[in-house]
């Protein structure tokens, strides 16, 4: 099911979310941006709200809004 979900991404959104899985269950927003290196925050941010729109990752809880 993961896979299929994947798939579906765009190929930029699985490179970030590769770097993600490096990091581990949770990291944080600005060590993404620097271990990424290969975009600016902005794109790393659209990939990161096409993941979430996919729910194949989730916010924790208290950090929305």
């Amino acid at each position: 099911m993961i896979g299929q979900r994947l798939s579906r991404l765009s190929e930029r959104c699985n490179e970030v979310l590769t770097t993600a899985s490096i990091v581990g269950r949770e990291f944080d927003f600005k060590l993404l941006c620097s271990l990424d290196g290969e975009e600016t925050e902005d794109g790393v941010l659209q990939s990161l709200e096409e993941v979430l729109a996919a729910k194949v990752i989730e916010e924790p809880s208290g950090t929305k809004g």
